[in-house]
């Protein structure tokens, strides 16, 4: 797996693009010579990247997961492929808190029935430890991976059962070594898919997915507890339309946000749709966007300025026959931007972060650079106009709120004190003013942190005198401020 020569792609802007502008390509890199698929990206702790997929460039027609890890200009590191003989397709992928790697996705049994897989990892991608999660006569494929708060894992999908044929919400929880603790199913009696898992910022959980209804499909959530007991479910819908969720995520006000695509009941083509609730489920608005053709959205985040970016597919806009599309609204679904990416073949995105400098990268898969299948394509975008022109308070409610350092300047220690309204994972760095890290005050990775305020003690001892960055990170977001050394 080599980078391949970086391209550039001129945009096509929609809607309000021209009052504000709209992103456009910083770089792009493509991986992969035979046939291999993305599923899922993430920002790693050192600013680079993950991208986990699926290769499918075995001769005897074997699937296997693929890992592909990139520095910060998508310049690949290392690629890893892992595979138990039998056809594995990956779903999701997450870093650790310890540094390393979690993916998951689908794997068949014995009996042809499918199987949750896990595979984790070390930082340089070699296989710790694998372990598939199943039952006789049933069918579970796991969607959605979450390290949670204790470090151990949550996983969530659906299970099919071969005997009555009905589907529901599959929802194991594990330990930090793969092991079982609990198992939930949730099952109205209807067809029902789990396709997106987040941990709430008061350690339950909360399940995206999609349920049958009298005209196709309603998006649902099912919130729970810590214990994974249910304690509310809503649905969203319309009578003449199905709406298929793709992901999930808690807003910075404590509510929800759903994405994915609506189909209507009567015509055969899709629109980008996404619906904002309260911390209850309760809907607040709902928004769809699209043209003429077929347009499907894979991946929801929340903007720093508290608006959203939805990124999908679409073959209304750009020059090719499925080219990218982001949609970038303010926090009232209000559409401020769209772009479209794409070539004179196909690209897809199933995954969009938001960088460190306020732009955006995106995954998924292009046929335009080889004839015979598809590559593993990542697309690094310039800062959002958007975000540039409201940056975030750091007095207003979002993820992280960074305090001085005290003392400052200081000759041995200092305590740096930090707040944080949800659960993130979070890290803490210090930066000489080379660039060079000096110091991680937290444990290699990331580690997850509950709401409220934190601090953690810098020993500075052995480091030369001079003025040092501090930079905190939480989820997508960051600050920095500077500490002075003395000596």
């Amino acid at each position: 797996m080599n980078g391949l020569k970086m391209f550039t792609v001129v945009g096509l802007a929609l809607f309000a693009g021209a009052a504000w502008g709209q992103v456009e390509v910083e770089w792009e890199r493509m991986f992969g010579g035979g046939s291999e698929s993305c599923s899922g990206l993430i920002s790693t702790a050192d600013i680079g990247f993950a991208l986990g997929g699926t290769s499918h460039s075995f001769e005897d027609g074997r699937r296997a997961f693929r890992l592909v890890r990139t520095d910060e200009n998508g310049d690949s590191l290392w690629a890893k492929t892992f595979t138990n003989g039998i056809r594995s397709i990956c779903e999701d992928v997450i870093q650790t808190a310890d540094g390393g790697f979690a993916l998951v996705g689908e794997t068949t049994d014995t009996m042809g029935l499918l199987d949750s897989w896990l595979v984790k990892t070390d930082d340089e991608g070699n296989l710790l430890w694998e372990r598939s999660y199943g039952k006789p006569n049933d069918s579970e494929i796991c969607s959605s991976i979450i390290q949670t708060s204790d470090g151990g894992f949550a996983m969530a999908g659906y299970c099919d059962s071969n005997i009555n044929r009905n589907t529901g919400f599959w929802f194991l929880r594990i330990d930090e070594f793969g092991d079982s603790l609990w198992l939930r199913t949730f099952n109205t009696g209807r067809r029902e898919e789990c396709r997106s898992l987040i941990q709430t910022a008061d350690g339950g959980f909360a399940l995206g997915g999609v349920t049958l209804s009298d005209s196709g499909f309603d998006m649902q959530i099912i919130r729970t507890d810590e214990n994974g007991e249910s304690l509310w479910l809503r649905t969203y819908g319309s009578r003449d339309n199905s709406e298929i969720c793709s992901s999930l995520i808690q807003t910075l006000n404590g509510g929800f946000a759903l994405a994915g695509y609506s189909v209507p009941y009567e015509a055969r083509n899709s629109e980008f749709f996404v619906v904002c609730t309260d911390s209850a489920g309760d809907s607040l608005w709902s928004k769809t966007f699209g043209g003429h053709e077929d347009e499907y959205c894979r991946s929801l985040i929340q903007t720093k300025d508290g608006g959203f970016l939805l990124a999908g597919t679409t073959q209304s806009f750009g020059a090719g026959w499925y080219d990218i599309w982001l949609v970038r609204t303010d926090g009232r679904g209000d559409s401020l931007w769209s772009v479209a990416f794409g070539r004179d073949s196909s690209e897809t995105c199933n995954s969009v972060v938001q960088t460190v400098d306020g732009g955006f990268a995106l995954a998924g898969s292009s046929s335009s650079f080889w004839e015979r299948g598809t590559v593993v394509y990542i697309l690094k975008t310039t800062p959002d106009p958007v975000s540039v022109r409201n940056p975030v308070s750091p007095l207003t409610p979002s993820t992280l709120l960074l305090a001085l350092a005290y003392p400052n300047p200081f000759n041995s220690t200092t305590r740096i004190e930090f707040g944080l309204s949800k659960l993130a994972l979070t890290r803490v760095q210090i930066f000489d003013p080379l660039g060079r890290r000096v110091a991680d005050l937290m444990p290699p990775g990331t580690t997850a942190l509950r709401e409220g305020k934190h601090s953690v003690v810098w020993n500075a001892t052995g480091v030369p005198a001079g003025e040092y960055l501090i930079r905190l990170q939480a989820g997508e977001q960051s600050q920095a401020t500077s500490v002075q050394v003395v000596k």
